[in-house]
């Protein structure tokens, strides 16, 4: 439940340049298929109560594990760079003078902190943080069905719109599936008479709920925006917030006129909810 899924879904309108409906549809089908894996292998963790590095020596060997130990260092360092980014775009839309590697060290060394207490403090920290974010999104959602800015943007057909759905769920699957790779290192702890059907489903119920509801939201709201269509240029608050500060300021189109101070405080709190 953190706004780093939301952008995912904000990037269907303006950059892949898909309607409302088949954006939706996308979300829905191709999260359900991305999570499968993540549930699949934490089924892995109770049985064996090894890491799922760990457990991939089995599949690979001593020596072609390290190739995918390689491969997920290089996914680990993707997945926090997207976080940290957008949480610096939360932090920039706040305090404009804030430049955009400042929001990035803040998210970082906050999450670093965090790790260093070790596993059950991290998850501990995870079992709560999601509710103030929760709360939040769900004064986005408020908030902007009041306003009325959202337009159903119909869908289109061909090649291109082939071609923007096939890449949206591209980047709709590798955010759903990109737990796969450490999935049963959350539940080692779990006890080994655990039964693994439970097991794979409230995964699945932990994650398929956040995913679609933060994801819908975001697509939602980015339907707002709109611009002239000869020059390219934005025509309202939430295009323009969109241009000047990505994510960070759509959501400052959003919560900042109607809310005011109390706007900032949530984006500040959306932004540090990324080190969950």
């Amino acid at each position: 439940m953190v706004v780093s899924s939301f952008a995912i879904g904000v990037l269907a309108i303006p950059v892949f340049q898909l309607g409302f409906v088949d954006a939706l549809l996308t979300i829905l089908f191709i999260n359900l298929l991305g999570i499968t894996p993540v549930c699949f292998f934490s089924t892995f963790g109770p049985v064996f109560g090894l890491r799922q590095m760990v457990l991939s020596r089995f599949y690979f060997g001593w020596y072609g594990v390290k190739i995918i130990a390689i491969f997920n260092i290089l996914a680990c360092i993707g997945w926090s760079s997207v976080n940290v980014i957008v949480g610096a775009q939360l932090l920039h839309a706040v305090n404009n003078d804030l430049p955009g590697f400042g929001g990035i060290i803040i998210i970082a060394v906050g999450t670093f902190l965090i790790t260093c207490f070790g596993y059950r403090v991290v998850h501990y920290y995870e079992f709560y943080s999601w509710i103030p974010s929760f709360i939040i999104f769900l004064i986005t959602l408020g908030v902007f069905a009041h306003s009325g800015a959202f337009v159903n943007i119909p869908m289109k057909a061909g090649t291109s719109e082939t071609g923007g759905v096939l890449s949206f769920a591209a980047s709709v699957f590798g955010f759903a599936t990109g737990w796969t790779s450490y999935a049963a290192d959350y539940t080692v702890y779990q006890p080994h008479t655990v039964s693994r059907v439970k097991t794979f489903f409230w995964t699945w119920i932990g994650l398929i709920f956040p995913l679609l509801f933060t994801e819908m939201l975001g697509l939602a709201v980015a339907t707002s925006m709109t611009y002239d269509p000869e020059t390219f240029l934005p025509t309202n608050s939430y295009a323009q917030g969109y241009e000047e500060s990505h994510v960070g300021g759509l959501l400052a189109a959003v919560l900042f006129p109607p809310l005011g101070r109390f706007g900032q405080f949530c984006l500040i709190v959306l932004a540090l909810s990324i080190i969950a």
